[in-house]
């Protein structure tokens, strides 16, 4: 079920779905764990220590202290995490994937439309020449017989396969190809 629904659906609605699971799943991730983190970065607040010769600064600093002590421990909000924010990394990571990923599938695109066109260009360049054929012919009805065949496997190929190939049937292209060589060797 699975494979033959990953062979029926296009490419670039595979990719958008991967990349819909993808992200939903990095989403999913971080919503899960992320007060985690919140709660990794926090640190107790340690308390500074002082030197006895500077008696009257370290009261001074640990009286600072004392503040910036209260003043965290009456905020009820949390830090953000910063370098051990799990979104950051793992959304990087994904995108990363992502471009590689994308990068392969347009260069296997690319790469199907070039060998397309040289197929075509050849199969064209091919029928041209059997039609130049036909010219040097001493009998004129095999010549027009030929000609004729040459004709009807252009127009199948142009007007049955190709619709099939734009639509993806590889199984019915083969189908037509094959009738239309058959026909064309009789």
């Amino acid at each position: 079920m699975v494979p033959s629904l990953l062979a029926e659906t296009p490419a670039p609605i595979l990719l958008l779905a991967f990349l819909v699971i993808g992200v939903g799943g990095i989403l999913l991730v971080s919503h899960l764990f992320y007060g985690r983190f919140i709660a990794m970065v926090q640190e107790d607040p340690v308390p500074e220590t002082g030197s006895d010769a500077d008696s009257e600064s370290s009261t001074e600093s640990s009286a600072e202290a004392d503040t910036k002590a209260d003043a965290k421990a009456e905020s009820t909000e949390p830090v953000t995490p910063g370098p051990n924010d799990l979104r950051g990394r793992v959304l990087t990571f994904t995108t990363l994937a992502f471009v590689f990923m994308l990068a392969f599938v347009l260069n296997t695109s690319w790469g199907n439309v070039q060998d397309a066109q040289y197929a075509t260009q050849t199969e064209g360049a091919a029928i041209a020449q059997l039609l130049n054929l036909t010219d040097h012919f001493e009998d004129p009805q095999t010549a027009e017989a030929v000609q004729t065949a040459v004709l009807d496997y252009t127009n199948t190929i142009v007007n049955e396969q190709w619709p099939l190939l734009e639509v993806a049937d590889g199984l019915g292209a083969s189908a037509v190809g094959l009738t239309a060589s058959t026909a064309l060797g009789d």
